[in-house]
């Protein structure tokens, strides 16, 4: 190599971030934050609720919200995937359901 040349970096990398990029370019980009209570900041939101937080920001049970991520799951990729519409997105991890909120 010559002198001008970046290095590589060999990274052991998490099956998860094989399967989703966006995390890696998170994990890489974000500087490490300290832990805190555990309840998020204004400043870090939480970024996936439960079925159960999503249930009750969206006025209805927990089960009604899972069957309505069963009924609307796509797979993408290796992930399987609920739009539920604008632009709430359930995603299945492991064997339960989180729930994205835009913006």
């Amino acid at each position: 190599m010559n002198g001008g040349a970046e290095a590589a970096v060999c990274l052991a990398l998490p099956p998860v971030a094989l399967r989703r990029p966006e995390l890696l370019m998170m994990t890489l980009e974000t500087p490490a934050i300290e832990p805190t209570s555990g309840a998020p900041s204004a400043s870090h939101p939480a970024e996936y609720l439960t079925i159960e937080d999503a249930a009750s920001r969206l006025s209805t049970t927990a089960n009604a919200l899972r069957a309505r991520c069963r009924r609307h799951s796509r797979r993408e990729g290796r992930d399987v995937v609920a739009r539920l519409g604008a632009g709430i997105v359930a995603v299945k991890i492991g064997f339960s359901w989180r729930v994205r909120f835009p913006g």
